[in-house]
């Protein structure tokens, strides 16, 4: 994760702050939940790990794609994940992130 310090400009205290991991490291952090999952008996274990993995879904729903290569990633991740059975707030954030990323990647002014 990229960092860099600032400054409090009340207490003048150095203060960290983290940058959003990119769409490559939440892929990549998805990916190794979902080998993981494969690997842990059922049980809270594995729920836990399902749970993560789709808290990841959304966050790459929202991350932008810096490449075409990204791109192509993440559409086949969200459209590996849905199913007939998704509801209507994941099909939106799926939408929603495919039409801006093309909308950048294509060089147009985001306008959210």
């Amino acid at each position: 994760m990229n960092s860099h310090v600032q400054f409090d400009t009340q207490s003048a205290t150095p203060v960290t702050i983290k940058a959003a991991p990119s769409l490559s490291e939440l892929l990549q952090a998805h990916q190794k939940i979902t080998d993981l999952i494969s690997t842990v008996p059922s049980g809270v274990g594995a729920n836990n790990l399902r749970e993560a993995a789709e808290e990841l879904l959304y966050d790459i729903t929202q991350a932008r794609a810096a490449t075409w290569e990204e791109f192509g990633r993440k559409v086949q991740i969200l459209v590996d994940q849905t199913t007939e059975a998704s509801h209507e707030g994941w099909l939106t954030a799926a939408q929603e992130g495919v039409y801006w990323d093309l909308k950048q990647l294509n060089g147009e002014a985001a306008k959210a």
